[in-house]
């Protein structure tokens, strides 16, 4: 993170270190702050952005902010190109399809 600060994949690995150490609130400043470059994530990964904003989702759900982690899962349940989808299912952050 030094190297790079404003890489948001750094941010990304601190903050699944975080989370590995029980510091949740931690994590998710980490995750806000992956997020708060936009530019960088798009240019490094297409895919990114959906991918940080579900990990922050399980992390809200973790600290038990389930609405604010649903707007962030939206992305991640809509399809998974993030690779997200199976676990914010598991976390029952995305909303079945009603019949």
């Amino acid at each position: 993170m030094r190297q790079y600060p404003r890489d948001p994949r750094a941010h990304l690995f601190q903050a699944m270190a975080l989370v590995q150490a029980r510091n949740l609130q931690g994590a998710e400043q980490q995750m806000r702050l992956a997020l708060s470059e936009p530019d960088i994530f798009t240019l490094l990964v297409p895919t990114a952005k959906p991918r940080l904003q579900s990990y922050l989702a399980l992390i809200l759900t973790d600290l038990r902010r389930r609405e604010e982690a649903k707007q962030f899962a939206t992305a991640g349940c809509r399809d998974n190109s993030a690779g997200m989808h199976a676990a914010l299912v598991k976390a029952g952050l995305c909303e079945l399809p009603k019949s």
